[in-house]
């Protein structure tokens, strides 16, 4: 008798792990393709805002300002934006580096107007506004964070 408990028991465990795996990956699902609907979306410059100068000592090593990005939803569903990292480059030449941390869900048909921390040496913006670039350059790594159940 306890035998066919035991059995009963987890066979209905085995059914509730099945139906648990079948939910977890139409989330998976919905959340990735938040996640692809962002190359769709619209982005324009909204405004730039000087941040400060990073020093050691008396030397001044960089500049950093806010690259604020708007980013209107032009999809047929929700979009969602996550960490970005990465580097960009003025006629080929290596000009600074950039972070946004923050998770951020649009809406469809909405726009959002996010920050963008931006990280340059002093000697690559002193180049950079020596002249106008011909080509801009960005290279990114964007993470994807999912929340499973």
């Amino acid at each position: 008798m306890m035998t066919g408990l035991l059995r009963r028991g987890s066979l209905a465990l085995f059914v509730l792990m099945i139906a648990a795996n079948f939910c977890a990956c139409s989330t998976v699902d919905k959340n990735l393709a938040a996640r692809e609907r962002l190359e769709k979306c619209r982005y324009e410059l909204d405004r730039i805002a000087f941040v400060g100068l990073q020093r050691k000592g008396f030397a001044i090593r960089a500049l950093e300002c806010d690259v604020f990005l708007r980013i209107t939803n032009t999809t047929d569903g929700e979009v969602i934006l996550d960490r970005i990292a990465g580097t960009f480059s003025l006629d080929k030449k290596g000009a600074g580096s950039f972070e946004h941390r923050r998770t951020v869900r649009i809406a469809k048909g909405a726009s959002a107007v996010e920050k963008i921390r931006v990280r340059i040496p002093l000697a690559k913006a002193v180049r950079a506004v020596s002249a106008l670039p011909k080509n801009i350059t960005v290279n990114a790594d964007v993470f994807v964070s999912l929340v499973i159940g």
